[in-house]
Formats: C-alpha cells, sequence, structure tokens
C-alpha cells in the first residue's frame, strides 16, 4: 500500500465519520436512544470505567469507536485518545512513522521495534506485534481522559501484551477506557471491567 493510498482511505474513512456523526447530531436521543449516546450516559457514571465493546464483525464496533472519539459533545477531542485497529505505514525510518518528538516515556516499548533510523520500505517490513506498538506510540496523548482501543491486542504475542499492559497501567490507570476486542480480559487485564458493551 502506497503513502497516498493510505492517505485516501484514511479521507475516506474520515468522511464516513463525519456523515455519522452529522446523522446523529440530527438524532433526538429522547425518542431513539443510539448506541453512542448509552455509552456516553455511561461514561457520566463512570468517569474511571474499563468498557469492554463486544459483537460479531462487521456490526459496526470499529465505526462506534470513530463516533465516540469525533463526538465532542461530552469531551474535546483533545481530552480523547483513539488508537485505530487500523495500522497507517509510512516509507520512511521508524521514527517518521512513530510521528513523535519526544519518546522519553516510551524506552520499553521501543525495545521491541527496529531502530530509530532503520528504513522501512514496506509495511512488511514489521511484524504485527511491531506495527501495534508504532501504532500506540503514534496515537498516545498523555492529556486523554477518555482511550478508545481498537483491538490493538490482536494477533500479537504475550510479550508484547504484557509491555502494552504495563505501558497502560503506568500512564493511564486512572483513565476511562473503552476497548473493542475478542478476548476475555481486554488489553489491560489488571484492571477490573466495568461493563461489557454488545454491539
Amino acid at each position: 500500500m502506497t503513502f497516498i493510498s493510505s492517505i485516501q482511505e484514511i479521507l475516506i474513512s474520515y468522511s464516513k465519520v463525519y456523515n455519522l456523526i452529522k446523522r446523529l447530531k440530527e438524532e433526538d436521543p429522547q425518542e431513539k436512544p443510539s448506541k453512542i449516546y448509552q455509552i456516553i450516559s455511561l461514561l457520566n457514571n463512570n468517569v474511571h470505567g474499563y468498557f469492554l465493546i463486544k459483537g460479531k464483525n462487521g456490526v459496526g464496533k470499529s465505526t462506534l469507536c470513530k463516533e465516540l472519539y469525533f463526538n465532542n459533545s461530552y469531551l474535546k477531542k483533545e481530552y480523547k485518545m483513539f488508537v485505530p485497529q487500523d495500522f497507517t505505514f509510512i516509507k520512511g525510518t521508524v521514527k517518521e512513522n512513530l510521528m513523535r518528538d519526544d519518546l522519553s516515556k516510551f524506552s520499553k516499548l521501543l525495545d521491541i521495534i527496529p531502530e530509530l533510523n532503520t528504513n522501512l520500505s514496506e509495511e512488511n517490513d514489521l511484524s504485527t506485534g511491531q506495527k501495534a506498538i508504532i501504532n500506540l506510540i503514534r496515537q498516545t496523548n498523555f492529556e486523554a481522559q477518555v482511550i478508545i482501543i481498537d483491538e490493538l491486542g490482536a494477533n500479537v504475542d504475550e510479550n508484547v501484551r504484557r509491555l502494552i499492559e504495563e505501558f497502560f497501567v503506568e500512564y493511564f490507570s486512572d483513565r476511562c477506557i473503552f476497548e473493542v476486542t475478542h478476548l476475555e480480559k481486554g488489553i489491560v487485564p489488571s484492571r477490573t471491567i466495568t461493563d461489557i458493551i454488545e454491539v
């Protein structure tokens, strides 16, 4: 996948999300409570909760995550963090793929991926676990009060999962997390699950 086609896919995705949110704003939540309003209601009552979002493939779990992230009616986007399932590859160095300068808080995660000056010519140069780590580092917002995770732990080995969990425990132990997962316990199994949301 080229960089241009990746950007095109992102723009198409954003367009779909924009249209969904536009439709969402036109709905009267008193007449027809949607899943997003139900989630926001849960959030208002559990500001430090840990929610798992589950459902069959194709039912709209990823779309729901994007709605939750882009909907500013309950919290501005700068106080949210979204780690999407899709990984957008950039032809260049590992550092360019990380898209951030300050890496001081990611030392353990950096041990999993190639050295920062390593040139990547194609997405296959990275393992699934390395893509997950790069995605997480790229999307991390330490100011976030709400964290939305879409299948971050899918198809990664136990070592990568353990490092991701340690990262969340260290920096986001008191934040609200919504996570799409097919796993029983989620990416932070040491945290108590507040509720499971079926989509």
